[in-house]
Order: C-alpha cells, then structure tokens, then sequence
C-alpha cells in the first residue's frame, strides 16, 4: 500500500494529484476522486487565482457538479482530517496550520490520539461508512477495534471451572463441608483438607485461538498499511496461522453464530459479532470495494473541545459550585451559567408562545473573580503585508459581544472584577507573536472590551488534552 500526505483545505489540481498518488493513471486517479467527493470528504471549487490563495473553504465556492465531470477546471480540496484509504492508497490527511512539513508523522500521530480520545464521547468514526447513498463497510475502523479491545481485555476466552484439593483458590465450603473431614475443637470444627475453585484458560479453546488469528493479522494490514506507528501500536504475533486453519468461512460463521447463541457477556457478544463482520467481509484494505476512514470531516469541533477542556469550560457547572463572590445559590438548584443566557420567546397571535434556541458560547471560566470568554476558532489566520486573511467575520465578533452582555447582570450581581473576550487560533509552533485585537464601535456605549486574538501552538495544546491538564490563569 502507497501512503500519501494531503493537506487539509490546500488547493490541489487533477494533475498535482495524479503526482502525489504515485503518478498513477488518469482513469485511477478520477476514479479516486469520485469516490472521495462521494463521501464528503473531497470538493471541488472553481480554478482561479483568488481560490489558490485561499486556506479556508467556503461554501459557497464549492462546485456542485456531477461526481462523474472531471477536468481541468476545478481545485480539489479535502475537507478531513485523519486517515483515508482508497483502492492502494493510504491518505494521511493532515490539518491546515502544518507548513513545516509535507510529511508531518509525528503531528498526525498526536492528532490520532486526540480523535481517539473525542470519539470516546462523540462517535465520530464508524464500523460503517455513512451517507446519503451509501452504507458501506469500514475495514480499516474494524481493524483498530480488534486491537483496542486486545489491548484492553485480552483474548476471547471460554475458563474452564476445576476443584482443587487443598489449592491456591477460593475455598469451596459446600464440598468442603460435604465431602471434607473435621475435628471439633472447642465446639468448633477444624478441616483437616479443603477444596478450592479454580479457574484455567482453555489454550485449545476454538474461538481464543481464532481470535488470536485475527489480531496476527490485523496486525499484519496494519503494519503492510505503514499505519501501525501512526496509531502507536506495537506489532503483534499471536498465532502463525490462517484462517483456513479454522475450516472455511461458512464452517466458522456457523460456529460464531453457535457461540453467539450461548453467550449473555456483552463483551464476548459484541467481539463475537465483529469477527463474524471480519470473515464474511474478508479482504484487504486495499480491496477496491472498501473506503475504509480513521478520522472527521468537522476538525472544527475536535478544537472546540480541546479548548473547552484544557481551559475548565464551566458552562454545564451548577451555580452553586462556581467560585464566585456573594454565591446564593442552592445545591438543589439545577441551574447552570449556561441557562443564564435570555431564550428568545417567539409568540403567534399573542397567545401561544416557545421558547427558540439561543447563544450558546463555546467556552466560559471563571477564575480569580474574573470571568473569561472563550471561542475557538479553527481558521488559520495570515498576516501578510498589513493585511490579514481569514480572520472570524462580523457575525463571529458580534456573537461575542453579546455573550458578555448576556452575563452584564450576573456580572455586576457577583461582583467579578472583570471580563475578558478571546477568540483562541490554533498555530503550528509558538514562534508567531501578535498583539491582535478585534473591535466594534458601536459596542463602546457599553463599555465593553476588544476581543483579543491568541494563537496557541496546537500540539502543545493537544499534548494538554491527552493529559487532562487544565490551565490556570
């Protein structure tokens, strides 16, 4: 399998992609960016010098044009972050802000950490593949299962329950007693031998074997795919086997599907359920009928989260527990910072009325008496020549505005000594320093600070992530 290195939102043509992909055919290369733009993960947009220079997509530069038409008119653009894998090609699709390298391996290796860790929660990444035309199988996703659950639970096992006399065990009192010879002393009976339970893993076991098949190799696609590294897995030999060793594939779904029949342990039924998926789809990862992907098509919220957590996004903390002067609030009131904000109230003929959906700020904390507003923007943002390119636009700096007056009340309440608004970047190292700031003159009656700009250096920021750490201000 051929790995190959895309940026995420770069601007690559039909031919800089036939370069990249092993300078492989025309018709390979269409049939690629079909398949890609099928699944959302690759666009198209209109040729010109003003799209070039651009590092953020927007949509209404998209084409919307048939996934057959291909030609030399239109940029290519991959809206991902993660691995892809289509016929041979390995894709290692890096984020936007990268400009040090073209083969950032470490970099993407942090960053499929992080993915692991947000799809914990999310659930961004699929066994299947989903869209609106298709529901095809995620080979590669399966793999990493296989090897996660190794990892965490070892090999499927079937114990075998033996009684031992006078063994390492729990003792056994209902056969000790039973079967067992005491003497009393002081009205107390004494036992001269005991039995113990005891349980061994059964080597010859059908299905520990076949699973161990399994990871040997899964292990081996991986490692053919240049990918164990990148998902920091070591190489595992289990079992210098194949799977023909085990019967033929209608022999060993039949045995899972006995074995499923006997299983309550909602572990082993959903293992046994993804080896039966892994042998009635066998194949490769490069088998042409698989689109196998390890990552998301919105990086965006992956940095939202990371910048809620490492700087204690407190939106979803009862009031009670805030450190806050003048705290009133009760420990049976369910009310958190984030229900402070006012809900719009929509009335038909004065009679009925809802409550609409409101502003909702990605990130807010409270330390030191100071409250800090948070929006993590995910744009790479230049400053070039006295000008800056793909900064947040005007609904984005007006949204944060109003954040603060949302909380003017509470503010002044608790009294908080002061607020500070950001709109956080992510950069690739920390050598870029700017004192930027971003400002409304129509917000100075009241009163409000500029929004400041920061850049952090993003792998550090993951690296924080990963360990749970939280910044103290």
């Amino acid at each position: 399998m051929i790995p190959v290195f895309i940026k995420e939102q770069k601007r690559y043509s039909q031919s800089d992609l036939q370069n990249l992909f092993n300078n492989c055919s025309e018709e390979k290369i269409i049939y690629c960016i079909r398949i890609l733009k099928e699944y959302d993960i690759l666009y198209s947009v209109k040729k010109d010098k003003n799209q070039k220079d651009l590092s953020e997509l927007i949509e209404e530069d998209i084409e919307i044009s048939s996934s057959q038409s291909f030609n030399d008119e239109y940029y290519y653009v991959f809206k991902y972050v993660g691995i892809t894998i289509v016929e041979n090609f390995v894709l290692n699709i890096y984020p936007k802000y990268i400009d040090s390298t073209k083969e950032p391996i470490e970099e993407l290796k942090q960053i499929l950490s992080v993915l692991e860790k947000y799809n914990s929660k999310e659930q961004i990444i699929k066994i299947f593949n989903e869209n609106e035309n298709n529901n095809s199988f995620n080979y590669l996703a399966l793999l990493l299962f296989f090897i996660k659950d190794y990892y965490d639970n070892d090999l499927y096992s079937n114990d075998i329950n033996i009684i031992e006399e006078n063994g390492n065990g729990e003792i056994n009192w209902d056969k000790t007693i039973n079967n067992g010879f005491s003497i009393i002393k002081n009205n107390k009976p004494y036992y001269l031998n005991y039995y113990t339970n005891k349980r061994i893993s059964n080597n010859l076991d059908y299905f520990k074997n076949l699973h161990a098949c399994i990871i040997s190799m899964c292990s081996k696609e991986l490692k053919d795919a240049h990918l164990l590294y990148l998902f920091d897995i070591e190489e595992i030999e289990l079992l210098n086997c194949d799977l023909d060793d085990f019967g033929d594939i209608d022999y060993i779904l039949y045995r899972i599907e006995n074995e499923l029949n006997k299983q309550f342990n909602t572990r082993k039924i959903y293992l046994l359920k993804a080896m039966y998926a892994y042998i009635s789809k066998k194949g490769n990862l490069d088998n042409i009928n698989y689109f196998s992907t390890y990552g998301t098509t919105n990086f965006n919220l992956v940095w939202e989260k990371v910048i809620a957590e490492i700087f204690d996004n407190q939106l979803e903390v009862p009031l009670y527990k805030l450190n806050i002067a003048h705290n009133c609030y009760k420990k049976d009131d369910n009310k958190r910072l984030i229900d402070i904000i006012e809900k719009p109230v929509w009335k038909i003929d004065n009679n009925l009325s809802f409550l609409a959906d409101t502003l909702k700020p990605d990130t807010i904390t409270i330390q030191n008496n100071i409250m800090y507003i948070y929006d993590a923007k995910y744009y790479k943002l230049i400053i070039k020549n006295n000008k800056i390119i793909n900064q947040p636009g005007i609904e984005s700096i007006t949204k944060q505005y109003l954040y603060h007056l949302a909380y003017k009340n509470f503010i002044k309440k608790h009294e908080i000594d002061g607020v500070e608004n950001y709109f956080v970047l992510p950069i690739e190292n920390k050598n870029y320093i700017s004192d930027l700031t971003v400002s409304l003159k129509t917000m100075n009656i009241f009163e409000l600070p500029d929004i400041k700009v920061i850049f952090i250096e993003a792998s550090k920021a993951f690296d924080d992530y990963l360990k749970n750490k939280i910044y103290i201000l």
